[in-house]
């Protein structure tokens, strides 16, 4: 699996260069690829479907100057930054028969990067559809957008995040795992017990990424592509706040 790098100042770069591995995978530009990133201050980030109003302290998030961006992939609100490594990878179900039911998909890659956090964090399981939890606690989230092909895959692994903000920018979800129970954020996320290094270099094992070659770098006419496309959607408020 191809390494991919790509560096922005701002979440909604990031967000593009997301979307845009999977166009270039469906067009075949691209095959299978593993980012990793994390942003340097913080972002609250919506689901293709949620709603703003409902799921985010905009008060809050205005006065404090933590942009809101909605991204194409479903699942909740999130909120990165700081202490949340982000990782997208863009898989191929051709190649990967087990990924074309979405169930099973998650199956598969949660799955494998709880198998690959085991020797760090032995605690460290599958916990819903979609997460990672550590005795109870949620420490990593993921959601997926389906092309007719490839499946991007992205989610977030918290080794550092400052837990009180979750309260203080994201509204209590009406949608709730089981084994979240009737938890509030901060009695229900926790950080992993380990750095972003050790985080990178599980990634790197549960999608095969260890000895590839060097870091693809997107740039040129493919950066060009990801400006435009952070420019038209991810920092245009008529698709932040379509809902």
């Amino acid at each position: 699996m191809l390494p991919l790098r790509f560096d922005a100042d701002d979440p909604a770069g990031h967000l593009a260069c997301d979307e845009m591995t999977l166009r270039w995978a469906e067009s075949g530009r691209l095959g299978e690829c593993l980012r990793v990133y994390e942003v340097h201050r913080p972002a609250v980030v919506l689901g293709v479907s949620s709603r703003c109003v409902r799921d985010v302290h905009t008060d809050a998030c205005r006065r404090d100057g933590v942009p809101v961006l909605r991204r194409a992939s479903g699942g909740g609100t999130v909120l990165i930054g700081p202490g949340c490594l982000n990782y997208s990878v863009t898989l191929d179900t051709e190649a990967r028969p087990a990924l074309r039911g979405v169930h099973a998909s998650y199956d598969w890659i949660v799955g494998r990067l709880a198998a690959a956090l085991a020797p760090q964090c032995p605690r460290c399981g599958r916990a819903g559809l979609s997460d990672l939890a550590v005795d109870g606690r949620k420490v990593g989230g993921s959601a997926q957008k389906r092309g007719r092909r490839f499946v991007l895959h992205h989610g977030t692994l918290l080794y550092g995040l400052r837990i009180a903000d979750l309260s203080r920018y994201l509204r209590e979800p009406e949608a709730r795992p089981e084994y979240r129970g009737g938890r509030p954020h901060g009695a229900f996320v926790a950080n992993l017990p380990c750095g972003a290094a050790a985080l990178c270099a599980a990634l790197a094992v549960a999608f095969e990424a260890a000895r590839a070659q060097p870091p693809f770098e997107v740039r040129g006419d493919m950066r060009r592509e990801v400006e435009s496309l952070a420019e038209a959607r991810y920092r245009n408020d008529e698709w932040t706040l379509r809902r």
